[in-house]
C-alpha cells in the first residue's frame, strides 16, 4: 500500500470517531492497528510567579512603627539663676550668688524617623530664690547692698539735732524659698542613628520653644528682687503694692534645648538640657542626668 493510500484512509477514520474523541487523549486506528496521539491538553491556566498576600499584621506593625513614639523618662540636676527683669535684679546675682540648684523629673516622646524628630516633653521642675522679709527693712534705709560676704545689708542714715547725720549698716537675712514648676517643651530634632526601623539609637539633639506655669512659696513679706535705681517700698507695704514685687505664681515661655548620648544597649542615656525663660521673671537654666528610653519596635 502506497502512502498516499495510508494517509487517505487516515483521514476518513478520523472523520468517523471524531465523536468518541476526548480531551485527555485521541485514538486512530490504521489496518486494525491502533495508532495512539498523545495530545494531552491541560486545562490549568496560566499564572503569574507566586506572589505571598500582604500580610495585614506586618501592615498594621508597620502603621504602628511609624505613628507610635518612643517613651523617655528622665532625671536631671543643675543649676539655675535669675535674669534681669523690669521689676529688678534677683537677689542671688545681687549678692554675689548667680546660680542655685535644681532639679528636673521629665516625660518625653519621640516621633523618630530617618530624618528630623519631634519630640513632646512634659517637665516638673524644682529649684530655689533668695528672699528676704520686708519686717526688717529700716524706716532710715537710703540704700541696699552686698555685704561681701553673700549676704545682704541695708544703709541706714539718721540725723540727729545736736550731732548730725550718723550712718550705719544692718544687716538684712536672706532665706531660700522653694520654687515649682510644670512645664511642656515641643522640640525639632537630628539623630545619628540609621532610621526608624532600627532599634538602635545614636546620638540626638534637639530645640524648640517651651512654656510652663511657675509657683513660688514666698509670702506677700517676702522680696526676691532689688528695684533698679530705686528704694525698696515701705515695709508697711505688701505684695502687689510694692515696687519691686514678683509675681508668685504666673506663666513663662522660652526655648529649650537638649542632648543625649546613648550608654550601652539598655535604653539608657546621658542627656544634657539647658533652658530659658523670658517674660516677667526671666530665668536660665542648665542640667545633666540620665533618661531611660523605651523604643517602639
Amino acid at each position: 500500500m502506497s502512502g498516499v493510500e495510508i494517509l487517505l484512509m487516515a483521514v476518513v477514520n478520523l472523520g468517523t470517531s471524531a465523536p468518541q474523541l476526548t480531551l485527555s487523549q485521541d485514538t486512530i486506528t490504521i489496518d486494525g492497528m491502533p495508532l495512539e496521539l498523545n495530545l494531552a491538553l491541560s486545562t490549568e491556566e496560566a499564572k503569574g510567579p507566586d506572589v505571598a498576600p500582604r500580610s495585614k499584621s506586618n501592615s498594621k506593625a508597620r502603621m504602628r512603627r511609624g505613628t507610635s513614639p518612643d517613651i523617655l523618662l528622665g532625671l536631671t540636676g543643675g543649676v539655675g539663676g535669675q535674669l534681669a527683669s523690669p521689676v529688678g535684679t534677683g537677689l542671688g546675682p545681687f549678692v554675689g550668688r548667680g546660680s542655685t540648684a535644681c532639679g528636673t523629673l521629665s516625660l518625653a516622646m519621640e516621633w523618630r524617623g530617618a530624618g528630623p524628630f519631634v519630640r513632646l516633653g512634659f517637665e516638673a521642675n524644682r529649684w530655689t530664690e533668695q528672699a528676704y522679709s520686708t519686717d526688717a527693712l529700716n524706716d532710715s534705709i537710703y540704700s541696699l547692698g552686698a555685704d561681701g560676704m553673700g549676704g545682704l545689708e541695708q544703709r541706714i542714715r539718721f540725723t540727729y539735732p545736736d550731732l548730725g547725720i550718723e550712718l550705719d549698716t544692718l544687716s538684712l537675712p536672706l532665706s531660700s524659698v522653694p520654687v515649682q514648676a510644670l512645664g511642656v517643651a515641643v522640640s525639632l530634632g537630628g539623630a545619628r542613628d540609621v532610621g526608624r526601623r532600627s532599634r538602635r539609637v545614636g546620638s540626638r539633639w534637639w530645640m524648640g520653644a517651651r512654656g510652663e506655669w511657675v509657683r513660688s512659696a514666698r509670702t506677700e513679706r517676702e522680696v526676691n528682687r532689688i528695684p533698679e535705681g530705686a528704694l525698696p517700698s515701705p515695709a508697711s507695704e505688701l505684695g502687689a503694692d510694692r515696687n519691686d514685687w514678683e509675681s508668685t505664681q504666673y506663666w513663662a515661655v522660652g526655648l529649650h534645648a537638649g542632648w543625649a548620648v546613648p550608654l550601652g544597649r539598655k535604653g539608657w542615656e546621658c542627656v544634657v538640657i539647658g533652658d530659658w525663660s523670658g517674660g516677667s521673671a526671666p530665668r536660665w537654666a542648665a542640667s545633666v542626668g540620665l533618661q531611660k528610653r523605651w523604643v517602639n519596635r
